[in-house]
């Protein structure tokens, strides 16, 4: 049994659902019914199942992993607010008040949690968004792409944006095929028998730590093109303090193993090294952008 599909000159073609019917030595076809009337999803669904294969709703094929919840923090502390809880707690705004009503609302929100547990998800949830730092790809490059404009207009020289592009090119070069070779496991694996292993799993994608690597190589060019701009102990914050952050972070939350870490950490600082000695100002670039008054140094003038 199977649907034959009819076309029509200047209308919608004619689907029959037909079977097959043996005389003697010649085989014909049989008509049962006409489904043109009915609408394409439903005749898909009626040849898919004349083919054999099991149809349900689509909801029986998808699986809820983890399930983040959102808003409900905002829920229970502006309920608390409008009720004036804080103000029972103490007349005068402090950092104690705060935390009474921070605590009130975690025992709402989860009443099987130890104050410790409670001190535990907080710092995660802090430390994971300050682990946002280290994104290469979605924050660091476009920040470094926009630094570099501004100071491109200001100085008159697209060289700013030779730092930035020899960034990119070593870090793609660089962090993925060392973590494809490497083939570690994330530190939070618990399936393998042995997450901590080299070359050990081809799914690993553990070694060394990309966050880290970007954030050594990405604000050391933000804080090689911010210097004359700010102040030394500003620029060099912007250097060391960030990678540092991500070193402790990807460690603590599990992404990554402290070795993962100490490896970006060479890593990173090598790629850092090949930046700041390359000779940006040096290089040509052309007579057009010569001429147009484009080509001047940058580095030289900090």
């Amino acid at each position: 049994m199977h649907i034959d599909t009819i076309p029509n000159r200047n209308s919608r073609p004619a689907y029959l659902l037909r079977e097959s019917v043996r005389e003697g030595k010649r085989v014909r076809k049989r008509t049962l019914a006409n489904l043109s009337s009915l609408p394409i999803e439903q005749i898909e669904a009626i040849r898919r199942i004349l083919r054999g294969e099991k149809l349900g709703p689509v909801e029986d094929g998808l699986e809820v992993v983890r399930s983040r919840a959102h808003g409900h923090v905002e829920a229970v502390l502006g309920a608390m607010r409008r009720l004036g809880f804080d103000k029972l707690i103490d007349a005068k705004a402090s950092r104690e008040r705060t935390l009474v009503a921070a605590m009130v609302a975690e025992r709402i929100l989860a009443p099987e949690a130890s104050k410790l547990g409670m001190t535990r998800a907080w710092a995660d949830t802090t430390l994971r968004a300050f682990n946002k730092l280290g994104q290469g790809g979605q924050v660091l490059t476009p920040l470094a792409v926009v630094v570099a404009f501004f100071l491109a207009r200001a100085r008159h020289t697209v060289r700013p944006f030779l730092l930035v592009a020899g960034a990119f090119a070593l870090t793609y070069v660089t962090i993925g095929p060392l973590k494809v070779w490497t083939d570690r496991l994330a530190a939070s694996e618990h399936v393998h028998a042995h997450p901590e292993y080299l070359f050990y799993a081809g799914e690993g994608l553990s070694y060394p730590s990309g966050h880290v690597v970007n954030a050594i190589v990405w604000y050391g060019v933000l804080a090689t093109l911010l210097t004359g701009a700010l102040r030394p102990r500003l620029v060099a914050a912007i250097r060391y303090t960030i990678p540092l952050v991500l070193l402790f972070t990807t460690t603590y939350l599990s992404f990554h193993w402290i070795t993962d870490g100490l490896a970006a950490l060479l890593l990173g600082l090598l790629l850092d090294r090949l930046l700041r000695r390359a000779p940006w100002d040096a290089i040509p670039l052309g007579a057009r952008l010569t001429r147009s008054g484009w080509a001047g140094p940058f580095y030289d003038t900090h």
